[in-house]
Order: structure tokens, then C-alpha cells, then sequence
């Protein structure tokens, strides 16, 4: 009875978040639109960004609670979304990458990644007292995220993007901001809880609960724009959907959860963060090296695949 009721609790505080971002970004949307912000400034902003608000509401539940549920999702999810999501959408279609991409946004990737390990890994090394990410360095990668932001406002200012916004009042925008926001922080309760209650009901880590179950949840969304991106064959919205998702999650989510509470990060955790740049790198190289140039293309993404898949059986094995 009390693993039916912490399933229950698990997939309703999904649910409930999932609904609450959703009403959330169409409120800020709402607002944006009206406030006369460009499209691309609502398509690309508001709306990536709001689709990261679940692992932010996990994120700062998590690091209150002292639970590695958060970030481990947040490492997780940066997986893959690298490795199988992108090998899931060059399966149904090649994605022909611009030069542009691979020699701008990959390696501004990388360097986020290996951002996010220093502030993670230092405290192993002696450089910091406390394990985790402390408001110091929460105040690093939240600038980080900042200067990506400027640096992408500056890249593409003359560029429009539509974006299908459905516009309401004021009134009606603001009560679906308040309503969604409550949706968002009631369901990230709910799913740090049931998490929480599953892994101690199988005897299985928090950490792992966060890296699979929790991470691959939160990612549905971008996965599901993947999908529909790869079948339209639009390789830029595939690409841009990842890194776009994994700069602001590793520099946003992470920065502005630290500056809320310091996050606690596990030994163990650590070593899941080398597995990040390790998917980074290898995106990286099969993209430049395998097969055509700038082509992750079918042998490519069962490649891709194949690595979650070894990952996620490497970490059923750890426990």
C-alpha cells in the first residue's frame, strides 16, 4: 500500500508540474507578447526556459531538503539529453549540422560543463570546505549563464522566430502565472517525496532515482520537440532544444538554487558529472571525425544510444 501510494504521488506531482510550467509559459508568453517583446525574445526565452522550471522546482525542494534528488536530475538529464535524445532523433532522420553550431554553441557546452565539474569537483581537492556548490559559486555560473544570454541576444538580434502565442489579458495572464507557479512548486514537492519514499521502498540510492527516473521525466518535453523537430527534419531546433536546455540547467538552474541554498553534492555525484563532459565529448567527435563532417547521422545516433544505455546499466550496477 505504501509503494501504490508513493507511485501515486510520484507520477500526480509529475503531472501537476509538468500542467503548472506549461500554464506558467503561456501567462509569461501572454505578457511578453503584449509588452511588444519579439517573437524570437518569447520562442527562445520564455518558453526554453520554462521548460526547464520543472528541474528548477526540484532543484530548490531538493537542496532545502539536503536530498541529492536535484542535481543529480539536473546531471542526469544533461546526459541524456546529449546522448539519447539526440541518437533517438539522427535514428529517424541524419541531422546535417551548420558549422556554425559546432564551432560556436559546442564548445560554449563544453566549457558550461566543465564549469559546473570545477565547482562541483574543487571541494575534493581541498580548494573549498564545504561539498557542494556553495552561493559564491553559484554566483559564477549563474554569471556564466548571463553572458551566454547577452552573447546569444547579440548573435541573433535580427532574427524572428515564430512562435504560436496565444494572447490574454493582462488579468488572465498574471492568475495563470500565479496558478502555474503554484502547480510547479506543489509538484516539485510532490516528486522529491515520492522519489524520496520509492528509493528508500526498493532500496535503491536517491542519487540513482535522480540520474534516471527523475532526469529522463523532466526531459520528456525537450525529447517530445526532438521527435517532432527530427520528423519535420529541422536538425537546428533538435540541436538548439539540447544545448539550449543543457547551458541554462547546468549555469541557471544550478546558480540560482545555490544563491537560494548551498547544494549538498555526494561523493558519488561527483563522478556522474565526469559522465556530462564524457557525452559532450563524444557528440563532439562524431560530429567532426565519424562518417560526413558536421552529420550525426544514423550509425551515429545508435552510437549515441548505445553509450546511455551502458551508462544507465553502469549506474544500476553502482546502485
Amino acid at each position: 500500500m505504501e509503494t501504490f501510494i508513493s507511485v501515486a504521488l510520484f507520477l500526480a506531482g509529475f503531472y501537476i508540474l509538468v500542467k503548472g510550467a506549461h500554464i506558467l509559459v503561456r501567462g509569461a508568453s501572454s505578457i511578453a507578447t503584449l509588452l511588444g517583446f519579439s517573437r524570437w525574445f518569447v520562442g527562445a526565452v520564455i518558453v526554453g526556459i520554462g521548460t526547464s522550471i520543472p528541474e528548477f522546482a526540484i532543484n530548490v525542494a531538493s537542496a532545502f531538503a539536503g536530498e541529492p534528488v536535484g542535481i543529480s536530475a539536473i546531471i542526469g538529464s544533461n546526459t541524456f539529453n546529449t546522448l539519447f535524445l539526440i541518437g533517438i532523433a539522427a535514428l529517424i532522420t541524419p541531422l546535417s549540422l551548420k558549422r556554425a553550431w559546432i564551432r560556436r554553441d559546442v564548445p560554449i557546452n563544453i566549457a558550461m560543463a566543465l564549469l559546473t565539474s570545477a565547482a562541483i569537483v574543487l571541494p575534493i581537492v581541498g580548494l573549498a570546505t564545504f561539498g557542494g556548490i556553495t552561493r559564491e559559486e553559484g554566483g559564477i555560473l549563474l554569471a556564466g549563464m548571463l553572458v551566454w544570454f547577452f552573447f546569444l541576444m547579440f548573435q541573433r538580434m535580427d532574427a524572428r522566430e515564430a512562435t504560436d502565442v496565444r494572447i490574454f489579458t493582462i488579468t488572465s495572464s498574471l492568475v495563470m502565472i500565479a496558478l502555474g507557479l503554484v502547480g510547479v512548486l506543489l509538484g516539485g514537492e510532490w516528486v522529491l517525496d515520492g522519489a524520496v519514499t520509492l528509493a528508500a521502498t526498493f532500496n535503491i540510492s536517491h542519487a540513482f532515482i535522480g540520474l534516471t527516473v527523475v532526469a529522463i521525466g523532466t526531459s520528456l518535453p525537450e525529447l517530445a520537440v526532438a521527435i517532432t523537430a527530427a520528423i519535420r527534419r529541422e536538425p537546428g531546433v533538435v540541436v538548439g532544444t539540447v544545448l539550449g536546455s543543457n547551458i541554462f540547467d547546468m549555469l541557471g538552474i544550478l546558480g540560482i538554487t545555490a544563491l537560494i541554498h548551498p547544494i549538498r553534492v555526494e561523493p558519488m555525484i561527483r563522478l556522474d558529472i565526469l559522465a556530462t563532459l564524457v557525452a559532450a565529448a563524444l557528440f563532439t567527435a562524431l560530429a567532426l571525425f565519424v562518417g560526413r563532417r558536421f552529420t550525426i547521422g544514423r550509425f551515429e545516433g545508435v552510437v549515441l544510444v548505445a553509450a546511455y544505455i551502458v551508462y544507465v546499466v553502469l549506474l544500476a550496477l553502482r546502485g
